[in-house]
Formats: structure tokens, sequence, C-alpha cells
């Protein structure tokens, strides 16, 4: 077959860079999620099976109602907590992460290419001492003329990666937990303090989640003392804080008059390819067969 010479591409090499850096993130976030709802599933089957075949016994006699609800609490209470609680707070942790750190390296990066494509920039990011969200955005909005409206949330973002690492996502301070309980997709944890509340716990029973346990239904497990206020991260904020930070980056190079993506970033697999000339851009012409 004859090959076709698909449109030249004006390639932008620190462009293509930067996109395919945002398109691996949202394949990372797609797949964990996939595989987090995955995992829950099986979870849930074997915590059905568990519950259909735990035997309950009580003090007192209780109804086959009873011990069908008990069931169903021992069994699926931990994967709840699991799969409804901690993994999808850490996972998430994980991904708000990865996307402060790519802000920051791709954000070096869009400053240094800026000064390097613009003369009249008269300092290098570097001479600032610093490459945190603040240095970013000062030296973008003052030297380079970049305007956005969306700063102060990529300064939360800023803010909640902040918690995370140095704290385990606990905070008090009153003014970044108003600013949460306002975001969508954000909320606050307030564990209670129950410490003070009598508990009839009897600490020598045994509490083994195995389908042959015997368990009582009077007993009252240990319950943990008053703890920080935890943000909880969900799924509606990392999509939204994704696309505002991809979007500063989107914005700047459409205002910059930047080159166009590399073929490659738009998905034309392992097609045979062209590169013509040298410097800021680069001619690609792309091959594939009829």
């Amino acid at each position: 077959m004859k090959p076709t010479l698909l449109p030249l591409w004006n390639l932008d090499e620190h462009l293509s860079t930067t996109k395919a850096a945002f398109d691996s993130l949202k394949d990372m976030i797609r797949h964990s999620r996939e595989s987090l709802v995955s995992e829950r599933t099986r979870a849930e089957a074997v915590a059905l099976h568990r519950a259909r075949t735990m035997k309950i016994q009580g003090d007192k006699p209780i109804s086959k109602k009873e011990k069908e609800h008990h069931a169903v609490m021992i069994a699926f209470t931990p994967v709840l907590e699991k799969y409804g609680g901690y993994l999808p707070r850490l996972m998430n942790y994980a991904c708000l992460l990865q996307l402060y750190t790519l802000f920051e390296d791709r954000g070096v990066a869009l400053c240094n290419e800026l000064e390097r494509r613009d003369e009249k920039i008269p300092v290098k990011l570097s001479d600032f001492g610093s490459r945190e969200f603040l240095t970013i955005k000062t030296y973008l909005t003052k030297l380079c003329g970049v305007e956005y409206k969306y700063w102060s949330e990529i300064e939360l973002l800023y803010q909640l990666r902040h918690r995370i690492v140095h704290n385990n996502g606990h905070t008090d301070d009153k003014g970044l937990i108003e600013r949460i309980e306002k975001m969508k997709g954000l909320e606050i944890f307030r564990p209670y303090d129950v410490s003070e509340r009598s508990i009839d716990a009897r600490p020598d029973d045994e509490m083994e989640f195995n389908p042959d346990m015997e368990f009582d239904p009077g007993y009252t497990p240990p319950i943990t003392v008053k703890t920080r206020p935890l943000i909880v991260v969900k799924n509606a904020y990392i999509d939204r804080i994704v696309e505002v930070v991809s979007g500063l980056f989107d914005k700047v190079f459409k205002d910059k008059n930047f080159g166009g993506p590399s073929p490659f970033s738009q998905r034309y697999g392992d097609a045979p390819y062209m590169i013509q000339g040298t410097g800021k851009t680069l001619k690609v012409t792309v091959l594939y067969q009829d």
C-alpha cells in the first residue's frame, strides 16, 4: 500500500511534553479508579459469602432476621471502611500530590521556556531561589503577563498538598477549613470525642472475621478517641483541579503562540513519521497505511 501523507504538524516540543504529562496523569487516575471498583466488587462478593455462612450466637435467643443483620454488619463493615473510606481517600491524596508535583515541574519548565523565547523578560526563575507555587505564579503574572482567573484554586491545591505531606491530611486552620467546606468535592471529617462515654466492652471477647466465628450481638467494640479534623478529597475535586491546572498551561500556550502538539499525543499510535527542521518548532509528517 502507498503511504498517505497527513497534514504537516507544527510540533512544539515543550508543549508536547507538558500535554503528554497531563495525559499520563489522567490515565493514571482513570486506571486507579477502575482498579478500585473492580477490587471492591470482588471484596463485596467475598463478604456476601461470609455473611451467608457465618454462625451467629447470642446470650439470648435471637431471630433469623437479627442473625442475618449481625452477619451482614460483621462481614461488610471492613469492606465499607476500606473501599468506602480510607482507600479512596489515600488514592485521591496520591493523585493530588502527583498533580501538584506536575504543576511545579512543568511550571518551572514553562517559566524557563518563556524566558528563553522572550528577550524582554529581564530575569530567570532561578534568580528567585524557589520553585514553589507563589514563585511560579509571581513570575508568570508579573514578568510574563499571564492572566488566569483560577489562581486561587491552584493556591488551595498547594495548601492541601502541604497538609497532606506534613500532617497526613489533618488541619486545624479555621480559614482553610472554611474554604474546603465551600469547595465541591472537598470535605472535613471531624471525629467526635467519645473518650468519656461509658463503653460496655469485654476485651476478652475475640472478634475474628471468618465464616466459622461465633458472635455475641451484645459486644461493643472499642472506640477511638478524638483526632484532628481530616481533609477528605473526592473524585469530583480531583477532576476539577486537574482541568484547572492543565487549563493554565493551555491558556499560556495559546496566548504565547506556542506550536502544536505532537501527533502522538493525539493517539496516532506507532505510525511512522518524519521530522523536518530544527529550533523551537519542528515540521512533522505522519505516515500511515491506507
